[in-house]
């Protein structure tokens, strides 16, 4: 990332497995971090809460990156 942004986790229990899940059912937050975490990081570190069920996971990171945010520069990426 190398970039200052924020960071978020979240994650959505599969039916059966995460090889046939499509990720379309509830996806549900487990880390976030403030607008400047990411500056000079090239690893977004979390914790899987201790409540979560057992089970198969796909797990979804999202950065926002907020370093050409003034006028005219601001960079979007979509992945």
């Amino acid at each position: 990332m190398q970039h200052p942004g924020g960071a978020f986790v979240y994650m959505s229990k599969a039916p059966s497995t995460a090889k046939t899940y499509e990720g379309d059912g509830d996806w549900f937050k487990v880390y976030e971090e403030n607008a400047w975490c990411t500056s000079d990081k090239d690893i977004i570190e979390f914790t899987v809460p201790k409540d979560t069920p057992d089970g198969e996971y796909l797990v979804r990171v999202e950065h926002i990156p907020v370093h050409g945010t003034h006028v005219g520069q601001a960079e979007f990426y979509n992945s």
